[in-house]
């Protein structure tokens, strides 16, 4: 009976030892200590692009452990098939190390592993070099990711394969760079922003992606816009990423507006028709104001069938957000200011 009695006890003593240290390993990777300066690019200019290794190694890598995903019918670009054909050919020992970080990042969605890869400093070591979290994740997933990339960079000789492709980046700076800064300060523009919300906003092209796939991240200082291939120039997809940093923390200073038993009946409708990226009612919310504002910023012919084509996404938050923002355009009001009104339209009879 003694003995019987003691094994609750071991267990409850293992289990706390275990919290313990999963906390202790969150609290070493959260505040690890910068030791490294971000490669953000020179000039005086708000919104600049970049070209960035870092990127580069996290989706070589991606590609080698399997990351297929793709929305062009006619298939990969061709950097991206070039880089997953180099790698097939090579002898990568810490691919099986990095396997377990890379189905994390799919797992939790991949724009979590593009946020965390901007905190990090240059290749080949991707020390730390921005403090703080900017992450949706806990930080203990990443425990050893910065030691395995940089082993794979070396084994994988991502160096040459980044220098081979620089032409192929060099040309897709070269047709976006008179487009990006108007674009932006359009948006800026219809949110009606005092000042410019971060340090600047940085647009990194990223050939290694899905065809227009794309993520707004912050990181530190600085917005960042991460763009995959596209055929022609997908402005609108830069202004919809360089939303999110500004328009996610509004919603978020908001969510009790909406009443709570509407909240948890709208969410639960919309979840199972959403993407894998918006299963928290907060990403469903940011993801539908931006795309009410794009909108509203479309010419009046086309909003539509771009308002169809959103609630075939499953979105049907976006046509009474649109239909709020129209008041909004009629006053003078900063969006931060029109957010509870804003946000207050989704408190009305909506059939999702």
């Amino acid at each position: 009976m003694r003995r019987l009695l003691r094994l609750p006890a071991i267990g409850a003593g293992v289990l706390v030892a275990l919290v313990l240290l999963l906390a202790a390993v969150e609290m070493t990777v959260r505040w690890e200590p910068v030791t490294a300066a971000p490669p953000l690019p020179s000039g005086p200019d708000y919104v600049q692009l970049q070209a960035d290794e870092r990127l580069f190694t996290l989706f070589a890598a991606l590609n080698a452990a399997g990351y297929d995903e793709e929305n062009n019918e006619q298939g990969f670009s061709s950097v991206r098939q070039a880089v997953r054909d180099a790698l097939a050919n090579k002898a990568l020992p810490s691919l099986n190390r990095l396997r377990p970080y890379l189905a994390m990042c799919q797992r939790t969605h991949v724009s979590q592993c593009a946020t965390w890869v901007l905190q990090r400093g240059p290749a080949p070591d991707f020390a730390r070099a921005v403090e703080g979290w900017w992450l949706q994740v806990p930080a203990l997933l990443f425990f050893g990711f910065d030691r395995a990339l940089a082993d794979f960079h070396q084994e994988a000789d991502i160096a040459a394969l980044w220098q081979a492709q620089q032409s192929a980046y060099a040309a897709e700076i070269a047709r976006y760079r008179d487009q990006v800064a108007p674009a932006v300060a359009e948006v800026f523009a219809y949110l009606r922003l005092a000042q410019p919300p971060t340090a600047g906003v940085v647009v990194l092209p990223n050939l290694l992606d899905a065809y227009w796939r794309g993520y707004g991240p912050q990181v530190g200082t600085h917005s960042y816009v991460v763009m995959g291939p596209a055929e022609s120039l997908n402005l609108g997809l830069i202004q919809h990423e360089a939303m999110h940093p500004i328009i996610n923390p509004l919603v978020d200073a908001h969510l009790d507006v909406i009443e709570r038993d509407q909240a948890e009946r709208l969410f639960a409708a919309l979840k199972p028709r959403v993407g894998a990226g918006y299963q928290q009612w907060p990403s469903i919310l940011h993801e539908s104001v931006i795309r009410a504002v794009e909108l509203r910023m479309a010419p009046a012919a086309d909003r539509g069938w771009l308002l169809r084509k959103e609630e075939d996404a499953g979105f049907p938050l976006v046509g009474p957000l649109a239909q709020r923002l129209a008041q909004y355009e009629a006053g003078d009001a900063p969006l931060a200011a029109y957010m509870p009104q804003l946000l207050a339209a989704l408190n009305e009879r909506i059939v999702p």
